[in-house]
Formats: C-alpha cells, structure tokens, sequence
C-alpha cells in the first residue's frame, strides 16, 4: 500500500470503528465497480493536479509573504539543483523543455530553427484554455501562474547555463534558445557522484594491479588498512561502523545498511552488497575484479583497523548482504 494513502486508512477505520461500535446496523451490498478511465482522461487529471499542486505552493507562499515570482524561483532552483545540469547546450536544454511542455493536454510546438548553439521554438499556450488570465484555479487567479512560471522558467535556464527569450505572436510563443558556454553550476548530488567514481576508479585500479602482481585482495584491504589506521580515532563499535558507512557512502555514493542490534560495546548490521556490484561493473572495462575481490579487500582493511582501534570486526557475505559484528576486544 502505497504510503500517502495509509493516513486515510487509518481515518477511515477509526471512523468505522466509532460509529459501528454502538449500532446493529449491518452494511448492505450494492451494485457497484470502480469506473474506467481513458488515457485521455487520466492525462488530463494528472494535469490538473499539477496546477493544483502549484496552486497549494502559491498559497503556501502567500501565507509566508513570498510573491508568485519568488515562489517561482524557489521551486525553479530547487528543481534545477535535483533534476537539471549546468552548462547544457542549447538543443539539450530545448529538447528537455519540450519534453516537460507536452505534458499538458493541448499543448503544441513546432521547431522553426536548430544551429549550433541555439534552438528556436513556436509553442502555444495551453495554460490559457486550462485557466487564462481571467480565470483563477483554486482560488489562485490565472495571472499568478504565468508570473510563478516565468520565474520557474528563468531559474532554471539559469542554472542550465542558457539564455531563453519569448516573443509572443497571437496566441503563441516563440521561444529562442541560446547557449551561453559560460560558468556552469554543479550540485551537490552530481559532485559526490563524480568524486565517488573517480575514487572507487582509482581503488579498482590499484587493487586490480596488486591482484596481477601477487597479493590477495584481503592481503591487499589489511595493508590500506595499517596505511590509514592511525588517522582513525572511532573509541567504540558504533563510532567504527559509522565511520565505515561513511567511507561506503563516500566511495560508492550510497549505501544500504540496516543495524539489527547496537550497544555500547557492540553493533551488529547488514549491508546491501549492490553499491559493491554496481562499482565493480562500472570498473569491468578496465580491470578484472570481481565483486568478491572488492569485498574481501573491504574486510581486509576493516578488520586491520578494528584490531588497531582495539576492536573485533567479523565479517561475512553472501550474494546479497554482508553480515556485520563488531565488538570490544
């Protein structure tokens, strides 16, 4: 069950329970099947929930003395920092566009020009027939939507790293898109991403290279781990496994570790070994490793700094989890 319908759920159960606690009477069957539904009819359901969700934003925002264009910028920055690259060139840029504007009902658009380095498009404007200047949409007039998406827009061309113009013809826009080849923004997400695979990358390398020449994979993880061990400083079990859980988000991007039990002289967990697998494929066209090298150089190093730290780490895997157990020596 999906998570958002739950509360209702709940609700309506609560509901239930009170009023049927106190009477005899019994539910009767009716006649009755949940209705079809066309693919034009739920597309155009999904679009009005879309304006609905904008709408609830602007409301928010007007409770919180923000003016559409500042809420327009808000969710613009906030969607091009989760969703959207910096630097993009113009067709890229254009192309994604497009693909979002079509997902109204009505909407068209005709490509009129593509160079290098920019793209120009007509478009109509399908907001209108949906609410219009003169309309208003949960109680937002039209004209604030045009106002929030224009800065929306602007955010997020912003941060692509282009330059959008419209001139508006009748009823329709044109919609020039320039490149400008200039400073780009990263976020956060795509930076921990690339210096993630250029880590692992490099890791993969060495340990492929030590493997070639000889030495165990485990052989390989306990000598990382007498190299590092001294920058370590974790006093307790717990503080050992977060700091390696840290290592793995840092070298792998994410991670999925469960603690199945902790104290504060022990800490028992598992941990998915898809980061591991998902590294080792990517690593496929320029080593030899297999996922069980990678994990048993983990254990090597990790080991060799428990021991260091005056802990025991224990350790096992099988093709999904590694098995974790951590204690006081």
């Amino acid at each position: 069950m999906k998570q958002y319908l739950r509360p209702a759920l709940a609700v309506t159960l609560a509901l239930a329970a009170a009023f049927g606690s106190g009477s005899s009477i019994q539910g009767q069957a009716i006649d009755y099947d949940l209705p079809e539904r066309t693919p034009q009819q739920r597309w155009a359901t999904a679009a009005n929930h879309a304006l609905s969700y904008q709408a609830a934003l602007m409301a928010m925002g007007k409770e919180m003395g923000m003016s559409p264009e500042e809420v327009g910028d808000w969710v613009g920055k906030f969607i091009a920092e989760e969703s959207w690259r910096g630097g993009m060139e113009a067709h890229l840029y254009a192309g994604t566009w497009y693909n979002n504007f079509m997902h109204a009902p009505g909407a068209e658009a005709e490509l009129l020009e593509a160079e290098s380095g920019r793209v120009v498009l007509r478009m109509n404007d399908p907001l209108a027939s949906a609410i219009g200047l003169d309309m208003q949409h949960m109680g937002i007039p039209g004209k604030d939507f045009y106002r929030m998406r224009a800065a929306l827009d602007a955010a997020i061309a912003d941060y692509a790293g282009v330059t959008v113009t419209e001139e508006w013809e009748g009823e329709d826009a044109v919609v020039t898109v320039q490149a400008d080849y200039g400073p780009m923004y990263v976020n956060d997400r795509l930076k921990y991403a690339r210096a993630g695979f250029l880590g692992s990358g490099m890791f993969h390398r060495v340990l492929d290279a030590q493997i070639k020449e000889g030495v165990s994979a485990y052989e390989a993880g306990v000598a990382s781990g007498r190299m590092y061990a001294p920058g370590w400083s974790s006093l307790t079990p717990w503080q050992l496994y977060r700091g390696m859980v840290w290592n793995e988000v840092a070298m792998n991007n994410w991670t999925d570790c469960e603690v199945l039990a902790a104290t504060p002289v022990m800490v028992e967990a598992r941990c998915s070994t898809a980061p591991v697998r998902r590294r080792v494929n990517q690593a496929s066209a320029y080593t030899d490793l297999t996922v069980q090298d990678a994990l048993d150089s983990g254990r090597g190093f990790a080991e060799t700094v428990a021991e260091a730290r005056g802990m025991r780490w224990e350790e096992s895997n099988d093709d999904t989890h590694r098995h974790i157990r951590i204690t006081m020596r």
